[in-house]
């Protein structure tokens, strides 16, 4: 069993039952996600961004070692692995527009939100993209 950036709209306790019932004896789940390199000043500054979105905070996005995913698995392993996207201006507002946290549609601060969005790329763009670094995190072993 699978699951790429989606655990946080998981209820952890029944996805541990349901996992449980539907694996082999000795069957795994894996976990895998991707964290935002915020070394980097582009990734840093978009951050920045995020956080003054009133549905930010809302949606808990970013799944960690320390919180809910280790303790979910009996042992769990984990790995790590650097992982980027160049991304074109259109390329950052789509990812941007289809993020959980991100303003609807016809939403009244959508504009706003997108100005401030392009002005990071145009301060950050080196030939015209960004690169969008991530470290991605393999979680895995018996739930």
């Amino acid at each position: 069993m699978s699951a790429g950036q989606a655990f946080h709209w998981f209820d952890p306790e029944r996805t541990r039952l349901e996992a449980r019932r539907i694996l082999r004896p000795g069957g795994m789940v894996a976990l895998v996600w991707n964290d935002r390199d915020e070394t980097s000043p582009f990734l840093a500054a978009y951050e920045e961004l995020l956080r003054t979105l009133p549905t930010y905070g809302v949606v808990h996005h970013r799944i960690g070692e320390d919180d809910r995913v280790s303790h979910w698995f009996a042992h769990p392993r984990v790995a790590r692995f650097p992982n980027a996207q160049t991304l074109s201006w259109d390329g950052l507002r789509g990812r941007f527009l289809s993020s959980s946290y991100a303003p609807r549609a016809g939403a009244p601060e959508l504009p706003a939100v997108e100005a401030r969005l392009r002005a990071l790329f145009v301060t950050h763009a080196l030939d015209g993209a960004v690169d969008f670094r991530y470290v991605t995190r393999s979680f895995w072993g018996e739930p």
